[in-house]
């Protein structure tokens, strides 16, 4: 006798076959005994009556409730010749929508104008390749935003503002109770076919940017008043978690500033893969940063094209991407370490080693255009450290 379930999947030809030698209806815990030999544990009836659901629901059989011997049973048959039935049986219907099963309690009351539910996208793990399931999260607090349930113990959190603008918002990378991180696409309505397409294709571009290697960037700065703007290139590298703040992404690259070395500076390498160019944030303005060095010809248009304001702000924001970290209150030899990477075992190979990376990295030395003042600076370090690591030694 053939098995009825393997890995608890039932066999629909098995099904179809023995029904439609009967020609009478049959009851589903009779059916399940016949195939499989002996009366059905739960698991497998469960399994069976969702095969005779699949099958009912594409015509191959009929079920029918009714109550045989005193209790309930399923009857199910086959409507017609099996000879008629051409070709495999379709899969069941996929799954597009479905609700995160509640497990927060609301924070409090939401005010009349926030909704109580979002949307989320996801790819169905069990289907990769097949439609993107659309989640109905409830929106458990509107106290700065909106903090909706992910899990179990774990919140995302969204700006309000933003979601009511555009429709959707990336949720913050901030930190639930459960201390999940997280970074995925809220709506405040049930998601489109397009928008599922859209988020097909923007993870798909995602992968292939996770996978992509970029080291260098350029950097649009901003040149003297009146002239074109210019180009510095900066190396950048895969950012810490947390290194973006709140609304970092699995994508960000971090960017080494001339003067600051490693400052926390990030830009998506989603965007720098797809367009070849992405937005430097910053506190007022942004700034362009491009995969392969711009011409001029593109730079003197975009320095026009802003505002007296908005130029000051660009200037004023740049300085701080541009100025190096204040060494000047650095007194100790211990401190010097610090500030040139180091620990309190170095050795003095290791401080010239690291004393020629900041010098290289931040383009101190005045023949690399660099400043007097920084150099000092850097040497004055590099004097404070080796006191520190000869007195230790």
């Amino acid at each position: 006798m053939r098995p009825l379930v393997s890995g608890w999947n039932p066999l629909p030809g098995a099904i179809l076959e023995h029904l439609g030698h009967r020609g009478t209806p049959m009851a589903a815990s009779a059916l399940g005994c016949a195939l499989h030999g002996r009366p059905l544990q739960r698991a497998e009836h469960a399994a069976l009556r969702r095969a005779l659901g699949v099958l009912a629901s594409h015509g191959a059989l009929t079920l029918h409730r009714a109550r045989v011997g005193g209790r309930v049973e399923l009857l199910c048959w086959v409507p017609g010749d099996l000879r008629q039935l051409v070709g495999p049986i379709p899969p069941r219907e996929p799954i597009t929508d479905a609700d995160a099963r509640p497990c927060l309690a609301p924070a409090r009351a939401l005010r009349p104008e926030t909704p109580p539910h979002v949307w989320t996208l996801h790819h169905n793990p069990a289907a990769p390749s097949g439609p993107v399931i659309a989640v109905r999260r409830r929106v458990l607090s509107d106290e700065g935003g909106l903090w909706f349930e992910v899990a179990r113990a774990a919140r995302g959190f969204v700006p309000a503002a933003e979601l009511a603008l555009h429709g959707r918002a990336r949720a913050a990378r901030g930190r639930g109770p459960g201390g999940h991180h997280l970074a995925m696409q809220v709506y405040h309505h049930r998601p489109t076919d397009a928008e599922r397409a859209a988020f097909r294709a923007e993870r798909a571009a995602e992968g292939r940017a996770r996978r992509a290697s970029i080291d260098l960037v350029w950097v649009v700065l901003p040149g003297a008043p009146g002239d074109a703007d210019r180009a510095v290139r900066c190396r950048v590298r895969a950012a810490r978690p947390d290194a973006g703040g709140p609304g970092s992404r699995r994508t960000d690259l971090e960017i080494r500033t001339p003067a600051r070395g490693w400052s926390g500076y990030t830009v998506d390498r989603l965007d720098l893969v797809i367009t070849g160019t992405a937005r430097l944030r910053l506190r007022r303005a942004s700034a362009l940063v491009c995969v392969d060095e711009p011409p001029r010809e593109t730079l003197l248009p975009l320095a026009r094209a802003r505002t007296p304001l908005e130029d000051a702000w660009f200037r004023e924001d740049l300085a701080g991407f541009l100025a190096a970290a204040a060494t000047a209150a650095i007194s100790t030899g211990a401190a010097a370490l610090a500030a040139l990477g180091l620990g309190g075992r170095s050795t003095v190979e290791q401080v010239g080693r690291a004393f020629r990376q900041r010098v290289i990295a931040e383009q101190a030395h005045p023949d690399q255009g660099g400043s007097d003042e920084a150099f000092r600076e850097l040497t004055r370090l590099r004097t404070l450290a080796l006191a520190h690591v000869e007195r230790a030694g």
